[in-house]
């Protein structure tokens, strides 16, 4: 799992921002190898430390070749990492993001463990680039041991065991830490959840008031305190082992470590080495314990990491497996068989059994009571939801998951104004003709928006404010405004007067004579004129036919229409 994660967080950093990726990569391989480097020029400066010129030279280098390294470090991981690379990086990872929300479908909205999800993942999404930071390093750290290693080796093999023997004790004690961390992050887990919740019972006003009340504090603070006290008995423990191995590991390391130095000062002595190699020696093995210290300290980090980049990759999963449809083509119609639909963690049937055809070309009507199921109707026919049973097949899902919305229009129930300019609220981005923008402003009487097309929406970004019928009007010029072979409309007129609502039917009658249209609405007046009338009760289709036919079987639509008679007596 962890492997899975480290390799797709560097293909996520790869495609995001690839130049800094690699600069990465070269910035701190070279970083890595400074101290060889400076061991190197070291080394060869004190054994020409008798020739005056060159051993100016020398030192020159050695001062430079420090500068250089400090330079080099501090601008990369202080300025150019942090101000550049993390910051593109976060841009493009959020665009990266964004661009796999609008894969989402709109049935997933309806889950709160996705949207709960979706949260996490942005939220863990900035740590990809951290995770890849820390692999990097590690390996460059890698890199360092070996080109110092070798320095060593090359002046006496038996150095060797005393430099294994040196570096075991770190790597032990660090690896024992990391798995006491992970033991008390997974065995504290439920006992830590539990002293939230008590804590919470104790601190929030609405709970402390009835515990007060029924005299019940002292019985929740003992829970509290009897959870915290299991808490830090476990980290007590935890912490006495750590320190156990610590200290036996010291002791380990300042043996190997003290056999080494006087290893290495009997070969000076006896004259097997020479000043300047003996000094090298000394320092190489204080550089190793530094850098393998700090590799475990990556390590640490690394599982860290891991763990908080886990949601963004456990979301990306569930979004990829949640979004395979079986929508099945057709050709010319819309077609349900057998479509029962039930919303997540609800046991009612919001849609039984429904049987429908729609043919392309057709002006429908779905109607009924509140709570009746039109809107659930109308989202399983866009194929925003999925049948919970039976299948659908529509003509607009031929052209592919892809463009299915390029094919649609709706006009929503629920509808939203955003903020930026009126024209962009209706056209988002695309062209229209200022002629055609007048007419319909005209037709749905806006011409006061006329000369305030290109103001922003919204008073808090200074811009201008709308009535709650204005809105609506904007959301159907918006559906109206794109050309698509099917138009659906969930209560388009509900914020609307008489008047002006006659108005807006026409005009949807006229776009129904080129498209399919399906007009959803307690509202009766475009049904009398409609080709198929959709009769809904408790999620079932009770009636189904023409204006006229569905009058004379005195049913349900008959009910309706003579409720609603008397404001349509003039039609």
């Amino acid at each position: 799992m962890k492997n899975n994660l480290i390799l797709n967080s560097t293909k996520i950093c790869f495609k995001t921002c690839p130049f800094d990726s690699v600069m990465l990569i070269f910035a701190s391989a070279l970083i890595s190898v400074f101290p060889a480097i400076v061991l190197l020029v070291y080394n060869n400066l004190i054994k020409n430390i008798n020739t005056l010129s060159l051993a100016c030279v020398l030192a020159f280098l050695y001062c430079f070749v420090l500068f250089a390294r400090k330079v080099i470090y501090n601008y990369h991981n202080h300025y150019y990492l942090n101000y550049k690379t993390l910051l593109r990086f976060e841009k493009r990872i959020k665009r990266l993001f964004f661009d796999i929300c609008s894969d989402l479908s709109y049935e997933s909205y309806l889950y709160p463990e996705i949207i709960n999800q979706t949260r996490r993942a942005q939220n863990a999404s900035i740590n990809i680039f951290r995770l890849y930071q820390i692999i990097v390093e590690i390996f460059a750290s890698v890199v360092g041991i070996i080109a110092i290693g070798t320095s060593i080796v090359t002046i006496d093999l038996s150095l060797i065991l005393f430099l294994v023997l040196t570096i075991i004790s770190p790597v032990i004690d660090n690896v024992y830490k990391i798995i006491q961390k992970k033991y008390l992050l997974y065995h504290n887990t439920q006992l830590e959840k539990e002293e939230q919740v008590f804590s919470k019972l104790l601190t929030k006003s609405d709970f402390l008031k009835e515990i007060i009340e029924l005299n019940a504090f002292s019985f929740i603070h003992n829970k509290w305190l009897n959870i915290q006290n299991k808490i830090i008995k476990e980290k007590v423990v935890s912490e006495k082992k750590i320190a156990l191995v610590s200290f036996f590991m010291s002791v380990v390391r300042i043996a190997a470590t003290s056999a080494a130095y006087y290893s290495v000062t009997k070969m000076f002595i006896n004259a097997k080495i020479n000043i300047a190699e003996f000094s090298m020696i000394i320092m190489t093995f204080s550089q190793i314990t530094q850098i393998f210290n700090q590799i475990f300290s990556l390590f640490g980090n690394l599982s860290e990491f891991t763990i908080m980049v886990t949601p963004f990759f456990d979301f990306i999963k569930k979004i990829k497996d949640k979004n395979i449809k079986d929508e099945q083509e057709c050709d010319n119609t819309i077609a349900l068989n057998n479509v029962s639909f039930k919303y997540p963690n609800s046991d009612v049937w919001a849609l039984k059994d429904i049987n429908l055809i729609i043919k392309e070309g057709e002006l429908v009507s779905i109607v009924g009571e509140n709570g009746s199921g039109k809107t659930t109707l109308a989202n399983v026919l866009m194929g925003f939801l999925t049948p919970t049973e039976g299948t659908i097949s529509n003509f607009v899902f031929n052209n592919g998951k892809d463009t299915i919305y390029d094919d649609l229009s709706l006009i929503p129930q629920d509808f939203n104004c955003y903020s930026t300019s009126i024209i962009n609220n209706i056209t988002f981005g695309g062209v229209i003709p200022d002629y055609e923008i007048s007419d319909m402003l005209k037709t749905f009487g806006m011409t006061e928006l006329q000369d305030k097309l290109f103001d922003d929406y919204g008073l808090e970004f200074g811009g201008i404010d709308l009535s709650g019928g204005q809105k609506q009007k904007i959301a159907i010029l918006r559906g109206m405004h794109k050309k698509c072979a099917l138009l659906i409309c969930d209560e388009p007129t509900s914020a609307i007067d008489p008047i002006q609502e006659g108005i807006i039917n026409q005009q949807l009658l006229n776009i129904s004579k080129k498209n399919t249209a399906i007009i959803v609405s307690h509202r009766l007046a475009l049904s009398k004129i409609s080709d198929k009338i959709i009769v809904l009760s408790d999620g079932k289709i009770v009636e189904i036919g023409r204006h006229n036919d569905l009058l004379k079987k005195k049913g349900v639509y008959s009910k309706l229409w003579k409720s609603q008679s008397l404001l349509y007596k003039n039609d």
